[in-house]
């Protein structure tokens, strides 16, 4: 993970890229929603967040192509890819 953006903080909350692959693809990564999100978040203090945590995964293949990706709500979207019409 070296170089790679692991974790990230901002008025909605918190988003983790808690898996990578050797090239680099991000293979999973969570989000968690903050309880207060109109109001001014201070991530220098305690910030209160939902109990619920939202997952996404991703899966490629051998040239890097996305063909797999899992939501939240364990929908998985796949895409194909035409290996002759190049």
């Amino acid at each position: 993970m070296r170089g790679k953006l692991y974790q990230l903080r901002d008025q909605s909350g918190v988003i983790t890229n808690s898996k990578y692959n050797l090239q680099g693809n991000i293979l999973e990564t969570t989000r968690q929603l903050t309880q207060n999100y109109k109001y001014y978040v201070n991530w220098d203090e305690n910030v209160e967040l939902e109990e619920e945590i939202y997952t996404n995964k991703f899966a490629f293949n051998a040239i890097q192509q996305l063909i797999a990706e899992t939501t939240p709500d364990g929908s998985v979207k796949t895409n194909n890819y035409n290996l002759w019409d190049c």
